[in-house]
């Protein structure tokens, strides 16, 4: 590992900023409000626990018109975030995130199993459904990327398929640094396009998300 990536890790030991492991959340399906308001305004009704959404309306594989494909399972005395299929978006992509964060530079980590050769991984600087930068699986590869205005860039890129069993996957912002890492593989690129923003999880595939955690520097 180089330098520059343990000086980040080391930098970021400070307790986290945010973190979510999912237990104030009821089982079952997160809420959506998938008419036209939903759609448009990124609204849910009601709101689900810590101002968690997505954008795009989804609804093959949701229940109804007014909840997510996404749902809070507990297994082993634990909550995960469960997505059981793949279901494409109307609209950009499926990122579950809490909006816009006057936040720079940060890593967010989370344990993650993939189910699915569509896009699952996770979301930093998240500005829109249209722009934030992101790591993720999809169709054998681990890729890091910028989505700006909606159009996907593909930073850096391994082959990397995604074991089902859950990994821990991270990713670093800092300045126009970019690192993400999982399963022992390490994807940098330098890009200064989005400055700031808040954390995600991109979720087309099936897959499940454990605990989330954000670390940003000590200053």
């Amino acid at each position: 590992m180089g330098s520059f990536v343990m000086s980040i890790i080391c930098d970021m030991t400070p307790p986290p900023i945010f973190r979510e492991d999912w237990v104030g959340f009821p089982a079952g399906p997160l809420h959506r409000d998938n008419s036209a308001r939903g759609e448009y305004m990124a609204m849910t009704v009601p709101p689900n626990p810590r101002g968690w959404f997505h954008a795009s309306s989804v609804w093959y594989g949701s229940p109804d018109r007014e909840h997510s494909p996404l749902r809070i399972a507990r297994r082993a005395g634990r909550a995960w975030l469960v997505k059981d299929r793949h279901t494409p978006p109307w609209g950009e992509c499926l990122v579950l995130t809490r909006g816009p964060e006057p936040w720079r530079d940060y890593a967010i980590a989370v344990e993650l199993a993939v189910r699915g050769p569509q896009p699952v991984g996770v979301v930093v600087r998240y500005r829109s459904s249209r722009d934030f930068y992101a790591a993720i699986f999809e169709g054998g590869l681990f890729k890091l990327l910028r989505m700006f205005e909606g159009t996907a860039t593909v930073l850096a890129s391994v082959p990397l398929p995604a074991p089902r069993r859950p990994l821990r996957i991270a990713l670093t912002a800092r300045g126009g640094t970019l690192v993400a890492r999982a399963s022992g593989a390490t994807l940098r690129a330098e890009d200064g396009c989005l400055t700031e923003g808040g954390i995600g999880l991109w979720a087309e595939a099936a897959c499940a998300f454990g605990t989330v955690t954000v670390r940003a520097p000590a200053a």
